[in-house]
């Protein structure tokens, strides 16, 4: 009994040592889209633009916090489905989905925010996993 009311102390004292306060300090609203929702923010590392997504993860948005520009960066079919953004905030990897004879193939691809190139990163394969940026192989 002794264990067992150590073992709740320790998972309640560990439970306040994990949250954080955040303060708002604006609320601004995205400009008109045209009825079309955006979904999923994910701000950069930088903290200068949010990555948004459409209905059903189909493509990927940049939204530049500073000058409120929206920036369309691809069309395809689950790309919102947890990209990853590079530490420097310069490279964004996604997933992208095709059908071909009703199978399902994903690959991975990137893009390159100061120049718009998309390279492919995996080629499309009917393996479906997840992937994570790691170190500085695209800052």
């Amino acid at each position: 009994m002794k264990k067992l009311a150590i073992a709740l102390m320790a998972m309640c004292c560990g439970c306040q040592l994990a949250t954080a306060q955040i303060d708002v300090l604006s609320i601004t609203p995205l400009p008109e889209t045209q009825g079309k929702g955006f979904y999923h923010p994910t701000f950069s590392p930088t903290g200068d633009y949010l990555l948004l997504t459409g209905a059903n993860f189909k493509g990927l948005t940049k939204y530049d916090l500073s000058s409120g520009q929206m920036t369309r960066l691809t069309d395809v079919e689950n790309a919102g489905y947890y990209p990853q953004i590079s530490d420097g905030g310069k490279v964004v990897v996604f997933r992208e989905v095709e059908y071909k004879k009703n199978r399902r193939f994903t690959s991975i691809k990137s893009i390159n925010l100061e120049n718009g190139k998309v390279s492919r990163i995996d080629k499309a394969s009917r393996q479906l996993y997840p992937f994570t940026l790691s170190g500085v192989c695209c800052a």
